[in-house]
């Protein structure tokens, strides 16, 4: 039943990284301001309509990853820090323990 826990800190930088590269590449250069000038025809002004709400909902998405990436992040360096300070608890004790 037991077995070793632990985060390979490099890896899972690594990972969170290419995460977060990920993230930042998600962009529109569709201005949300946008209307049209010319022509008041409705499924074009519709699919204009329909197309600025995508592009809100994909900001909002890409907000809603960047800061899941920062609880990651955040996870990521407690489990290390947790699991150092487990080791040095345990530094001098060899073999199976009772549990408290």
């Amino acid at each position: 039943m037991a077995g070793e826990v632990g985060i390979n800190m490099g890896v899972f930088r690594s990972n969170v990284s290419n995460l977060r590269s990920s993230a930042s590449s998600i962009e529109s250069s569709i201005k949300t301001s946008r209307s049209f000038d010319k022509t008041n025809i409705q499924p074009f002004t519709k699919d204009l309509e329909n197309t600025i709400k995508a592009i809100e909902l994909l900001q909002k998405y890409k907000t809603l990853l960047d800061s899941d990436i920062a609880t990651l992040e955040s996870t990521g360096e407690q489990m290390q820090e947790n699991d150092e300070r487990i080791a040095q608890t345990n530094s001098g004790i060899m073999g199976p323990q009772p549990t408290r």
